[in-house]
Parts: structure tokens; C-alpha cells; sequence
């Protein structure tokens, strides 16, 4: 391939990308209202709003397990083996670190709101942190390459696997529990399909020091993170704590 034709090339592929995209999210769409229709008829207000309680806690967790690592691997113009081998690493370390604070603040969280049942949900959602540190690299790296087909695989199947796990949890009468146990189910199919499709498999870290200039490009990504997560997502945290878990 010459260097004339890169470019062109480098187009192609981004424009059938951005066509499957679109499929793919409209897909995505297609299930998230069709199983928020169903469970919103299986489920009660309140089981939807102990979960919801939660979301601030986790997503504040959330936010830190990548520490814009992903987007760092992306965008750096020469990325070595050891690069992506640290950085595989750092990202599972932390989200071991934020899985036990999280587990750790669980009691505190159930006692601020006076709701319980929030302590255990937290506690199951620790786990999804640990699940998710074992694939960003993994999937940076498709992106890197760009590699549209994994991707969007990895994009659409875990909706599907959440949509089925959920409605069928619910069914069962399983209350709040089917939104965890969707959320496990999404999480563990999108960890399982980046192993399956991504032939990068870590080595033991070296040379932690090169890994720097990488960690400051993500630690900045991550401090606009969280100031919009800031400005948007403190209602349930407020509504929790002053009226419960049915008006959240």
C-alpha cells in the first residue's frame, strides 16, 4: 500500500464505520425502549429508585477506573508493547482499588439515604469496576487499529444480553435485582467478547516510568469528566437523601 493511498483507505473504512454505527445504535435504541416498556410493567418506581440511588456513588467510581487511559492509547502516535502492557495493568490496579472503596462506602451510602437495600446493590456493582478493568485495554486497542466489526459487536451484544437477563430476572421476581443482574450480564458479555476478539494478551509490567505521559494526557480527560458528571447526575443523590427511593 503506498502513502497516497492510506488516506483514502483510512476514509473508507471510517465512513463504513460511521454507516454501521448508525445501524448499530438504532438497533440499540430498538432494545433499551422496548425492555424499559417492559420492565417499567414488571418493576416498581421504588425498585428502579434504590438502583438509581446508587448510580452517583458508582459513577464517580466509574469515572476513575479508566482514568482516560483509553483515549490516551488511541490518540498517542507510537504506542509500544510495554506501553500497552502497563497500561493494562494500572487500569486492573485501580479497578481493584475503586471495587474496595466502593465496597467500603456501601454502609455509609444506605445509612446517608436511610435505605438499606442501597449497601447490597452498591456491593454487587463493585464487581462490574473489577470486570471492566480486564477489557479497556483490549478494546482501545481495536480502536487504535480500527477495527469497526469487533467494535460494534462489542457495542450491540451486551445490550442484548442485558435485555435478556433483565426481563427474565424480573419475571421471576427478582425486583430491583434484575437491573443489577442486567447490568452484570452487559458488563461480563462485553469483557468475554473483548477477550474472544482481541489477540492482546498482557505480559507483566515494565519500565512503569514510560507510562507517565500517558497517565497525565488521561488524568486531564478525566477531570472534565467529572465536573459534567457533576453538573448532571446529582439529582438522585439529593432526591434519595430527602424524599426515597420511589420519587428518585
Amino acid at each position: 500500500m503506498t502513502a497516497a493511498a492510506r488516506p483514502t483507505d483510512v476514509m473508507a473504512v471510517a465512513s463504513r464505520w460511521v454507516v454501521s454505527s448508525v445501524a448499530v445504535q438504532f438497533a440499540k435504541a430498538l432494545l433499551l425502549f422496548g425492555s424499559q416498556i417492559d420492565l417499567a410493567r414488571l418493576l416498581s418506581p421504588g425498585d428502579f429508585g434504590i438502583v438509581a440511588m446508587c448510580a452517583p456513588i458508582f459513577g464517580v467510581c466509574a469515572l476513575f477506573n479508566d482514568l482516560g487511559l483509553s483515549q490516551a492509547v488511541i490518540q498517542r502516535p507510537h504506542l509500544s508493547e510495554d506501553d500497552s502492557n502497563n497500561v493494562f495493568w494500572i487500569n486492573l490496579t485501580l479497578g481493584c482499588v475503586l471495587a474496595l472503596v466502593l465496597l467500603l462506602l456501601a454502609p455509609g451510602v444506605a445509612a446517608f439515604y436511610g435505605e438499606q437495600r442501597v449497601a447490597a446493590v452498591l456491593s454487587a456493582l463493585s464487581l462490574l469496576i473489577i470486570v471492566n478493568s480486564l477489557s479497556f485495554q483490549q478494546v482501545a486497542l481495536m480502536h487504535r487499529r480500527m477495527q469497526p466489526v469487533p467494535i460494534l459487536l462489542i457495542d450491540v451484544a451486551p445490550v442484548v444480553a442485558n435485555f435478556i437477563a433483565s426481563i427474565t430476572a424480573a419475571r421471576l421476581n427478582y425486583g430491583y435485582w434484575s437491573l443489577v443482574i442486567g447490568q452484570l450480564a452487559h458488563t461480563c458479555t462485553a469483557c468475554v467478547l473483548a477477550w474472544t476478539l482481541s489477540p492482546f494478551r498482557p505480559a507483566w509490567p515494565r519500565a512503569l516510568s514510560r507510562t507517565l505521559p500517558l497517565m497525565k494526557f488521561g488524568a486531564h480527560l478525566t477531570g472534565l469528566s467529572i465536573a459534567s458528571f457533576a453538573a448532571t447526575s446529582l439529582n438522585p443523590l439529593v432526591i434519595g437523601r430527602l424524599f426515597g427511593a420511589w420519587e428518585v
